[in-house]
């Protein structure tokens, strides 16, 4: 991961709505909005600072069991 670079990171609002993105793989970005809204949808008011949740379900936004 480290060495080819294989990873994006993106910000989200409290909506799900992308705020930022890093440039070097935007691609990713066609899975992570699905990711926040399942973590939106499940967790809901729960959801609080500081929390960090991680997914990989191919049918909420992971595309292969590597993809977290």
């Amino acid at each position: 991961i480290k060495e080819r670079l294989d990873f994006s990171c993106a910000l989200f609002d409290a909506a799900g709505a992308l705020i930022a993105n890093a440039p070097h793989i935007p691609v990713h970005l066609g899975s992570m909005d699905r990711s926040v809204e399942t973590i939106l949808r499940e967790v809901g008011d729960a959801l609080k600072p500081g929390d960090v949740y991680m997914l990989n379900a191919p049918y909420n936004g992971g595309t292969h069991l590597p993809d977290i």
